[in-house]
Formats: C-alpha cells, structure tokens, sequence
C-alpha cells in the first residue's frame, strides 16, 4: 500500500474521475458508503442512542454530510449533523450535500454559532469527525481551535474521517497544535506520511484503511514509501521443490554469543529454522556450546576456547547474521573488522556487532545491500547524533542507508525499513509484547534465514519483520501481552507464516 501525501491524493482522486468517467460526488458517495460499512462493524456503534457528524466547510466536511446521508439510509440511527457557522466560505461539493441533507426529514441538522460552540450530546452519541481534511496547511486557531478543544473534552466516543482534525497530512505539527484526539480513524485508500511520525502514533493507534476504488495506475510520481500489509507482494511464499535437497532450502550461519549472553545466538538459529532453512550453524565461542548441545539439529562451530569471539570464519555459500550475544570485547571488535574486510556477500548485522561497528568506525566495511537491524539507541551510536523529531529521525534513516549502501531496519513501533535507495518501507504490525529480552534475536535469524533461501535483501527485510509482528499480534489474541516469551514467540511465527501461505 503506497504513501502520498496530500497533493498527491487529490491529483489521483482527479485522475480517477477522470479515467472512470464518474462525478466527484459519486466518488464521495462511495467513500461514504465503505466508511459507514467500516464503522459500524464495531460493537460500540450498534449500541449508541444516536450519531452526530460534525460538517467543516471543505470537501472532508462534504464526506460528513454524505455519511450523514448513508447512515440514514442504512440504519435507524438517529442522525445530527452540526455545521459550524463561523466559516466564511464552503466548498462547491459541500455546499451541494448540505443542501440534500437539508430536505431529508429524518436527519436533524444544526447551525452551530460563536454562543453555542457546542450543543447538548449524550455521552453515548457517536461523534464523526469531518471538520478539516488534508488540505489543511495551517495550524488552528481563533474559533475553529477553541471547537477542536471542546470537543476533546467531551467524553464521547469520536471517529475521524481520514485523518483526524488539525493534522498535518504531510508534515509535523507543532505539539501546540490543537487537534482532534479520536477514538478511531477511518482513512481513506492511502496513508498519509504523518501517519508514520512517532508523535502521531497516539492520535492512530486505532486506524484503518477503507478502499474507495482509486487508481494510481496512470500516477508516475513517486509516493513517500509504501506500507507493508498482508497483501504486499514481497510477502509471498516460495514452495519448496519437491527433490530439493536440505543445502538448496538455505544454508544459515549465526555468529555470536559470549560469556553471560549464550542464548541469544540459539534463539536467532532456531528463527532460522522455524522460517523454513534447510541447514543452519551456530558460530561461537567455547563458553556458548553447552547451550546448544541439546539441539543436535544445529551443526555447531567453536571459535575459540574462552568466553568471547576472536574469529569469524567465512563459510562458503552461507548467509550469514552476527550480532546475537556477540559482546563488545575488543578481540571481538578486531575479528569483526577482518572479517568485514573479507566479505563481499551482504551479511545480517544485529545488535552488538552494530555497537562494534560504531565504536571501531567499521561503516565503509560494510558489504554492499547488507540488512542492519538497529533499535533506536543503536541507530543513534551508528549515526552519531540525535534527532529532533520523528520527520528528522527518517530524513536520517535515508542518508544512512544510501550512504552505507546498505538496508536498515529501524526497529520499534512501525518498524520502518529503508532500502539502499532511501525508500521507506513501514510494518503494519506488531504490538507491545514484542518489547522483550530476545525477541530482537529472533527478528534476526528469521531475516536471515529468508535471505538464505534466496530472497532478495528487501524481501528478506520486509518478511522479517512482517512475520515477527504478525506472530505477535497472533498471540495477543490468545493470551495476555506481558506473557510472551521468544520461544512462545516462534511458535506463533509458525502460524503466521501457515496464515499467509493458505490465504495466497
């Protein structure tokens, strides 16, 4: 699913009217009817005493009157539509449904004044945000934020058409702006690129994304980044051929583990596995084999006789991911640096030989479409310097990743990866539970493991994290999210990658 921004989405709607010979109103009554459908799959709305819309003097307020409209037409709510009063002009569309929903008897429509900002609701009415869309370029103020504020302290339930109220679609807001503080947002078609800010993520956190039939096919510009959900294309599943052998199923190697840190290293290899590679080993040093004897399926490679790592061995015809429990020794840091200097395969860099990375200066050793898997602190020690917002943090993402050449997978919530080009990739799932000693571990060895298979670096990525947060939201379903430990975790990484393969 691809990013635009504003701009981008009015010119396609345009060219989507234009293509299917079709009216903008009949584009709105479309968006209409698949908001209603979205909306009232909720409980909560079966439940309430009525719906109030509340209808700005643009197009997003024409959307609230033609949903206003439908909800009449399909249900046996109650309908009230506010109109504020205190705009000096409305759009032509707008100005078109105001005037049909004017005439509909069973809809209740109110002019709302400077003395009545806001009008008796009941606290279980449904409120419908369609004050301001993404043509809006300025803060609120005056008026229109004081009615924004009122409305953020009723306790009703409130729903946003496309985006919520005073929300940049393109860009941050100050965190001054006022803005609607929704329950829930209905978009439309197309995320916006300030859905992805990390001080957005609040004002989300319940989104969804309702197709109303637009085209980007004749659309040449290039969008903000694409967001990854089930039916991306670099999700699908190869089969395994039916006379493979196990090497040709992926050959995986995982490099690390040190004194105190030995588990890391076989979570990352049974992820390995558990994604489907015929043949994996555990590179480590003699203090980390004892935990993994107990799995004679695991070939196992010694390093050294002491409790760190001193050397890395190039394995012909293996991916390779090092970083789990690989410590920050200083034998560590030189072994590395060797062993980047020899390598000319794009490698699985996680964790502690990110750390090495930075401390020893070793980025222009990286091999070329290399996957880095940094969480936020890492990713400031690889840059060296810190942001000032969510925009500036991606800005930095990009540069990073095409002067490295390499893939980095910013981990946290939205997991967002960005290719060797900069182009951004967001993850649609994932929750809290993830937030968890090993789970990181886990994400690397599925990476690698797709990549051993003969997926592409990109694919590789976006598989990775796709199914580590899809399999954490499986198990959020059926138990509490503080329970989830990495190997409950891999058995739900199973179950994703089985729900995937049976929907194809």
């Amino acid at each position: 699913m691809r990013i635009y921004n504003g701009a981008d989405i009015k010119e396609i709607e345009r060219l989507t009217v234009v293509d299917r010979k079709t009216t903008w109103s009949e584009l709105m009554t479309t968006a209409a009817i698949k908001f209603v459908k979205t909306i009232f799959k909720q409980r909560k709305l079966k439940k309430a005493s009525k719906i109030v819309v509340i209808c700005g003097p643009g197009n997003n307020g024409g959307d609230g009157l033609e949903i206003a409209k439908v909800i009449n037409q399909t249900t046996s709510k109650k309908v009230h539509v506010w109109i504020p009063d205190f705009f000096s002009k409305r759009s032509t569309l707008n100005n078109e449904h105001l005037k049909c929903v004017t005439h509909i008897n069973n809809i209740n429509v109110y002019s709302i004044d400077l003395e009545l900002l806001i009008p008796y609701c009941s606290k279980d009415a449904i409120i419908i945000d369609a004050l301001f869309g993404i043509g809006l370029d300025r803060p609120l103020y005056g008026i229109p934020m004081t009615f924004v504020e009122k409305i953020n302290k009723l306790e009703n339930y409130v729903i946003s058409v496309d985006l919520p109220s005073g929300l940049f679609s393109n860009r941050l807001n100050h965190p001054s702006d006022k803005i609607i503080n929704p329950k829930r947002v209905v978009s439309f078609q197309y995320p916006k690129p300030s859905f992805f800010f990390e001080e957005n993520l609040e004002l989300l956190k319940i989104c969804s994304f309702a197709n109303i039939g637009l085209s980007d096919s004749s659309y040449k510009k290039s969008s903000f980044g694409e967001y990854i959900t089930p039916d991306h294309s670099h999700l699908q599943l190869v089969e395994r051929k039916l006379l493979n052998y196990k090497t040709e199923n992926g050959k995986a190697v995982i490099v690390g583990g040190a004194k105190g840190m030995t588990g890391a290293p076989l979570l990352a290899a049974l992820a390995v596995q558990t994604v489907g590679t015929g043949y994996c080993t555990i590179q480590t040093c003699s203090e980390a084999l004892g935990s993994v004897h107990g799995y004679p399926d695991l070939m196992k490679s010694e390093t050294n006789l002491g409790d760190h790592i001193n050397e890395l061995f190039l394995l012909n015809n293996s991916t390779i991911g090092i970083g789990p429990g690989l410590g920050t020794h200083k034998d560590t840091g030189q072994a590395l640096g060797s062993f980047l200097e020899q390598s000319t395969k794009p490698l699985i860099l996680d964790a502690d030989a990110l750390n090495l990375i930075s401390i020893y200066n070793l980025k222009h050793l990286i091999p070329l479409s290399s996957i880095l898997t940094p969480h936020i602190g890492e990713f400031k020690k690889l840059i060296g310097k810190k942001w000032v917002d969510g925009a500036e943090k991606l800005s930095l993402l990009q540069s990073f990743s095409i002067d490295n050449k390499c893939i980095t997978v910013l981990k946290g919530p939205y997991s967002c990866i960005c290719d060797e080009h900069g182009k951004l990739y967001f993850n649609s799932t994932g929750n809290p539970s993830l937030a968890v000693a090993g789970s990181g571990d886990i994400l690397t060895g599925m990476i690698t493991g797709f990549l051993a298979q003969g997926y592409s670096p990109i694919e590789s990525a976006i598989k990775g994290v796709f199914f580590h947060g899809k399999a954490a939201d499986m198990y959020v379903k059926e138990h509490h999210m503080s329970s989830m430990t990495p190997i409950s975790l891999l058995t739900y990484v199973e179950k994703a990658l089985f729900k995937i393969k049976n929907r194809q």
